[in-house]
């Protein structure tokens, strides 16, 4: 975040003495950028200048060494990094113009990650990143600036946002926890028609969308582009965890692999949307999957939705169960083709998917 500290912070009487050490602590190893309006002169006559004479020694050496190296921090960070203004007077968040008091308070809060997994929602996030970014985002982590919040799926996730988003203005602790939130959710896919997303995920959707046209700076968020993060693991990832295995479960994994490898040439939308943890028969109403049972039967085409119709038998059967609910734990492994592997399946679509730079740089900007 940068932080505009008003000439009004240093000239109040009194001085809001532990409230702006506590600002510069807080830019000190560069969490936030703390700035001066106009920009720090040493040289010049400016109220900054008179309140650091009043420190002793060491305190004003580390408040201009947070004071100089905050420029070219800015500089560094995207252009659309959130921004506030300090000031004495009372707070106007609409314009994001705080007093000192709700200023230190907005700044030590980290950022959440609103997830619906935090473990394995937060690893698929790394592999979003750039080498470089993915390092930024685990320092920012141990560091405490960002922390993940669990939702435990869409519908708990709508619910934390619509307490936020019906919170009365005056509840500021609800107001910072909306300026400090960053959100990712799956698409996830409707019963009725598996080309489209689910209503839950749709009913988030809108929430998000709500909440982001609220002052000062809009909630930065993400509805991925396919059902889940699993479909996003690339056929490189799924035969290393075929190779896990040995004997008849081998054989079964190559199966799957082969199969859902085949179902990405001959129709890409049908492997965005396919259930990767419960498959295909995992998308049937329970009285489908009794009578398939009960007949002894292999599914038919008839059985399924049109998304996946044209499968051989061969391929239906592979694909009936899906490839396990822990299967997006291999978003934990490092694998030596990720950083290819990855690319290259996320850049095969949707189209209307945020590109990778972007993801993380709304994530930084709201940092």
């Amino acid at each position: 975040m940068n932080v505009i500290l008003d000439n009004s912070i240093f000239q109040s009487n009194p001085i809001h003495s532990l409230s702006l050490f506590e600002i510069f602590a807080l830019g000190w190893d560069e969490r936030h950028a703390i700035l001066t309006n106009p920009p720090f002169d040493p040289a010049a006559e400016q109220p900054v200048n008179t309140w650091l004479t009043t420190l002793t020694d060491g305190l004003r050496k580390e408040a201009v060494q947070v004071l100089d190296q905050s420029i070219p921090l800015t500089l560094r960070r995207p252009r659309t990094t959130s921004r506030i203004r300090v000031v004495t007077a009372q707070s106007d968040w609409a314009t994001a113009t705080i007093n000192i008091r709700d200023a230190v308070r907005l700044m030590r809060t980290p950022l959440k990650l609103l997830l619906e997994n935090s473990r394995n929602d937060f690893n698929f996030l790394l592999r979003l990143a750039s080498p470089t970014d993915r390092q930024d985002l685990k320092d920012a982590i141990k560091k405490g600036w960002i922390e993940t919040e669990q939702a435990g799926g869409l519908g708990e996730m709508k619910n934390i946002l619509l307490d936020l988003h019906t919170a009365p203005n005056a509840e500021i602790s609800a107001l910072i926890h909306k300026l400090r939130l960053w959100v990712m959710f799956d698409r996830d896919s409707e019963q009725a028609d598996r080309s489209k997303p689910s209503k839950a995920s749709e009913e988030v959707l809108g929430l998000c969308s709500e909440i982001a046209n609220q002052k000062p700076w809009p909630l930065q968020f993400c509805q991925l582009g396919r059902r889940s993060i699993e479909n996003y693991i690339p056929i490189e990832a799924l035969r290393y965890w075929q190779n896990e295995a040995s004997g008849s479960t081998h054989t079964e994994r190559r199966r799957k692999v082969e199969a859902l490898a085949s179902l990405s040439k001959k129709n890409p939308q049908a492997r965005w949307q396919y259930n990767m943890k419960s498959g295909l028969l995992g998308d049937l109403r329970k009285e489908q999957v009794k009578e398939i049972e009960q007949q002894g039967r292999s599914l038919r085409d008839t059985d399924l939705d049109p998304l996946f119709t044209g499968l051989t038998e061969q391929e239906r059967t592979s694909l009936a169960e899906g490839f396990g609910k822990d299967i997006a734990s291999l978003y934990l492994h490092h694998i030596s083709s990720w950083e290819t592997s990855f690319d290259l399946e996320y850049q095969q679509g949707p189209a209307h998917q945020p590109a990778r730079p972007a993801l993380l740089f709304s994530l930084f900007s709201r940092m």
